[in-house]
């Protein structure tokens, strides 16, 4: 695309190093108008045969994801997290595929540690390390790395470009505008992964997975590996509940109501409250939906 000698076109200075003497420049057209990479897919999209565009050894790989399911999975996020008043924004997230590739397709990364479990590709548990620390919740940030024994599974391999890869949305890259997926069977089949994949208001039957004494943790995804929620003592009921474990056991399925998301984070707050989870009555979730005297 840019042969050697070739004058680049209009570029942004991206970093600038003054120890190393170096700079880094982006062609990424939503840097260079500083806008949003336009409508990227949202976090829990599915799509069952994802295009291999590209293959990183020991990296990962870079999926093409059609256009038109990305920009309809952003516009109904938007329309979920702000309700009926937030249609204008919903079409205007469906308008920005065309700043995404049109009828095209939108990249999606998966990261090497998000391909294949470390069982198969082999990687030594004990030397395993976390690059960066913390949770890696994004899948991009904190790659997982080790000693592959005889350095047998390689990417290179197991994939070429134009394969086609089922792939589930978990995160987006907004600097690189792609989106951040996974390829692991268990993580794509699971119903919730992260709380990215949640809103406000939404209905769930899901399994107690613990019960303390200041409330009870439901495991939304159904498997133990997906998001949770925290369901306090004040929600368990209509009437406040002294001591849950008198009332729940772990592995009971119960239906609650997401009270709060976190989209930055893990946490779920949610209420099983019958007048509430009963209620039939569209949630409020911004005040753009209040009408009228409050």
């Amino acid at each position: 695309m840019y042969p050697v000698g070739a004058a680049l076109p209009l570029c942004r200075l991206l970093t600038l190093d003054y120890a190393a003497k170096a700079f880094t420049l982006t062609l990424r057209s939503h840097l260079l108008g500083l806008r949003g990479p336009g409508a990227l897919p949202s976090p829990g999209l599915v799509v069952e045969a994802a295009v291999v565009l590209r293959v990183d050894p020991k990296q990962g790989l870079l999926l093409g994801v059609p256009a038109a399911a990305a920009a309809a999975s952003s516009a109904a996020t938007v329309a979920a997290e702000g309700g009926g008043d937030d249609k204008k924004a919903a079409k205007k997230a469906t308008k920005d595929e065309g700043a995404s590739g049109g009828g095209g397709l939108v990249g999606c990364y998966v990261p090497i540690a998000r391909v294949a479990t470390a069982a198969e590709r082999g990687v030594d548990a004990a030397s395993k390390k976390k690059k960066g620390g913390g949770d890696d919740e994004d899948g991009d940030g904190g790659a997982t790395t080790g000693v592959v024994k005889g350095e047998r599974w390689k990417l290179e391999k197991h994939f070429a470009v134009g394969d086609a890869v089922r792939v589930r949305v978990v995160a987006a890259n907004l600097m690189e505008g792609v989106a951040i997926g996974t390829a692991i069977a268990a993580q794509v089949d699971a119903s919730v992964l992260s709380a990215r994949e949640l809103a406000p208001g939404q209905m769930h039957k899901c399994p107690i997975l613990a019960v303390d004494s200041y409330g009870v943790l439901l495991d939304l995804g159904g498997s133990g590996a997906g998001a949770r929620a925290l369901v306090t003592t004040m929600h368990l009921a209509d009437a406040t509940v002294s001591d849950p474990k008198k009332r729940f056991r772990v592995g009971a399925k119960v239906t609650c109501r997401l009270l709060t998301c976190e989209k930055g984070g893990t946490k779920v707050h949610a209420t099983m409250k019958k007048a509430l989870v009963a209620d039939s009555e569209p949630p409020l979730l911004s005040y753009a939906q209040v009408r009228g005297p409050m």
